[in-house]
């Protein structure tokens, strides 16, 4: 879930089919803007890289099961050299806030504010 969110930035400016068309500089500009987009990021290259070189770190912090209630999965994510910055947040609240991001982003590209 969180490549695909992270992957649609390459997507909307490499899509020569969009019209009109995405500059990687509006996008870059809306992603480097969301918190929780960046976090898709990090996570998404937390998990391919073992050792990042730059940006910041994700991973699955926690995953709880209470009997009968539903699992909470939770990401901490911490810039990089600076654990002392970790936090966390629910996955499902992360993939919603990221998704929103990009749907204010497309919202003002179709209406012509970018």
């Amino acid at each position: 879930m969180f490549v695909g969110i992270f992957h649609l930035f390459d997507w909307l400016f490499e899509d020569l089919t969009v019209e009109p068309k995405i500059t990687d500089r509006q996008v870059k500009a809306h992603f480097d803007s969301s918190l929780h987009l960046k976090i898709c990021a990090d996570y998404t290259n937390s998990y391919k890289h073992l050792m990042r070189k730059t940006g910041g770190y994700a991973r699955i912090d926690l995953i709880d099961r209470p009997a009968h209630s539903p699992m909470t999965v939770t990401v901490a994510y911490w810039e990089r050299d600076k654990p002392e910055s970790k936090k966390s947040i629910e996955v499902l609240e992360l993939a919603e806030n990221a998704m929103t991001e990009w749907r204010i982003f497309l919202d003002k590209w179709q209406n012509g504010q970018l």
